[in-house]
């Protein structure tokens, strides 16, 4: 029987971006981002984020945190 696999007390602010590919899809990635407070602190970590999987040829995970920040410019 496969082991089960939670995930408790999720922190995008502190977690490596390494794991966070290890452990995430990148339609998981997608609604942990919409779930994420409108400040300055979340557009920070976004652009964080795009440089790693920009630098990295992460490009599924950097489509996900480009939607995201498209959908911020929107609504704002």
């Amino acid at each position: 029987m496969a082991k089960k696999k939670t995930v408790n007390n999720l922190d995008l602010y502190t977690m490596k971006m390494d794991d966070l590919v290890k452990c995430l899809k990148p339609w998981e990635l997608a609604v942990l981002l919409q779930i994420e407070p409108f400040q300055t602190s979340t557009d920070i970590l976004l652009d964080n984020m795009m440089y790693y999987f920009l630098q990295n040829e992460y490009y599924e995970y950097c489509v996900i945190v480009r939607d995201e920040v498209e959908s911020r410019k929107i609504t704002k």
